[in-house]
């Protein structure tokens, strides 16, 4: 079901792609695969006589027949049809947080009522972020009380702001607290649910999710961070280090399932900002929704940033592994940072 490709490891683009703590003395990461393969199979010079486009949109539901989508518009109204969207980024790309204002503000001139739900808030700062939205505290208050990300003026305050601005979308503090996560990579989540308060519990996966790794997800898991190793570990401190990491990381998957499958029981659609390694190829995150309800529509949505060669070559050369990546990739010039 998932070609080997899915797993190649790709340094091109690690930068801090998941800026989490790990472990009790919370060292930072960068988590991503890349989809190298797509840029690699393009020689730079072929489209120099093509018009350039700034974005991309490929409908891929059918991974053997793709067609191009003329519009954001479109994959709003696609996002209508299903229970919940999950919109995969990498995270420090300026362009990608441009077009999610831009479609979050789309589907706020919809009537239906949403849940706008971040992976860069923790659940357990609900009541902060709601009380940001509803112009009771300051910015600043938001930015240090809600822990928010080093970036999280420049790429999401303005699509948070978009969503303070509407009455039908809520903002949804969607992961778990990083203080839990040197625990639950050293023990496992069954240790923490015994040792922690009741009130962690609610801002952690319940104890009936399965938070075994699916041998795709662990896989491509370990394809990418067994290569960020130093190389004088030796093989099996390694596959334990790789292991523990793996469960902060099935921790992250199920607490953001586990809040998007509460949203939508309340009438509400959902959608899911996230890092596109929790979900593209319908792993991670789509995985722990489909455990615990197996009923909800889902669209799996990734932006990703690729070369101008890719961006601009005819539809019949790109690459049919894009296919599998998500039932819409919308391709964006790779040229934007953040930090730039």
């Amino acid at each position: 079901k998932y070609p080997m490709f899915v797993f190649q490891a790709c340094s091109r683009r690690q930068g801090w792609l998941y800026r989490h703590a790990i472990g009790a003395a919370g060292s930072l990461f960068g988590l991503g695969v890349s989809c190298q393969w797509i840029n690699s199979s393009y020689p730079r010079a072929s489209c120099q006589a093509r018009p350039t486009r700034s974005q991309r949109i490929l409908d891929c539901r059918q991974a053997q027949a793709i067609r191009e989508m003329n519009t954001l518009d479109e994959v709003a109204n696609l996002c209508l049809e299903y229970n919940m969207t999950y919109l995969g980024e990498v995270h420090d790309h300026a362009e990608t947080h441009r077009l999610q204002r831009e479609l979050v503000a789309t589907i706020a001139a919809t009537t239906n009522s949403w849940s706008l739900c971040f992976e860069q808030f923790e659940r357990d700062v609900q009541t902060i972020l709601d009380e940001y939205c509803q112009s009771n505290i300051s910015l600043q208050h938001l930015m240090v009380d809600g822990r928010a990300w080093a970036n999280f003026e420049q790429s999401y305050l303005p699509i948070l702001d978009t969503v303070a601005a509407t009455s039908n979308i809520r903002a949804i503090a969607a992961n778990c607290p990083q203080r839990y996560l040197g625990m639950i990579r050293q023990h496992g989540l069954a240790h923490a649910l015994e040792n922690l308060s009741k009130a962690a519990h609610d801002w952690l996966p319940t104890i009936t999710q399965d938070l075994t790794p699916s041998p795709a997800y662990r896989d491509k898991f370990f394809s990418y961070m067994t290569g960020l190793l130093p190389s004088d570990v030796d093989d099996v401190e390694r596959v334990a280090k790789v292991d523990g990491m793996l469960r902060a990381q099935l921790c992250w998957d199920a607490t953001m399932a586990r809040t998007l499958v509460e949203e939508c029981k309340q009438d509400r659609s959902a959608i899911l900002i996230c890092g596109k390694f929790h979900c593209e190829y319908y792993l991670g995150v789509p995985e722990q929704v489909k455990q615990l309800d197996s009923s909800l529509r889902t669209l799996n949505v990734v932006i990703l940033p690729v070369s101008d060669a890719v961006l601009n070559a005819p539809l019949e050369e790109l690459s049919p592994e894009v296919g599998y990546l998500a039932d819409v990739v919308i391709l964006l010039a790779e040229h934007s940072s953040d930090n730039a």
